[in-house]
């Protein structure tokens, strides 16, 4: 049997218009493809971003609470040596006062008056 050439032409313009849709199906399922990729790999960067986010606000969390810690310890030392301090200078002051008045009752004892003068006119450390 013979075609026609209008016969061929439409068989030509089909087989064309088969490859066409076959070319634009191969493309589309590409495109997809890389469009999955692409669009799990966004996921991932969004997902690892959060993450390091979260580890990050974790990681402040510990450092705060481990100074503020240190500043506790740092804060209850310092508080006992200034009372350890305090408690110190308190005694060396009743030493020096106890000592300043024997010395006081001695001179008035023996009527030293240049001696309690000079005592009486110490600053209140007592000092002589």
């Amino acid at each position: 049997e013979r075609r026609t050439f209008k016969e061929y032409l439409r068989h030509i313009v089909w087989g064309q218009a088969l490859a066409r849709m076959f070319l634009a199906c191969t493309r589309y399922r590409d495109t997809r493809a890389r469009v999955i990729v692409i669009q799990a790999f966004a996921r991932m960067v969004v997902c690892r971003t959060a993450y390091n986010v979260r580890l990050g606000a974790i990681v402040q969390a510990q450092r705060f609470s481990r100074y503020t810690a240190i500043m506790r310890m740092v804060r209850v030392s310092s508080d006992a040596a200034r009372m350890i301090q305090k408690a110190y200078l308190d005694r060396l002051t009743q030493r020096k006062l106890a000592a300043w008045v024997t010395e006081a009752q001695r001179a008035a004892t023996i009527a030293d008056n240049d001696k309690l003068r000079s005592l009486l006119l110490c600053e209140p450390p007592f000092e002589r």
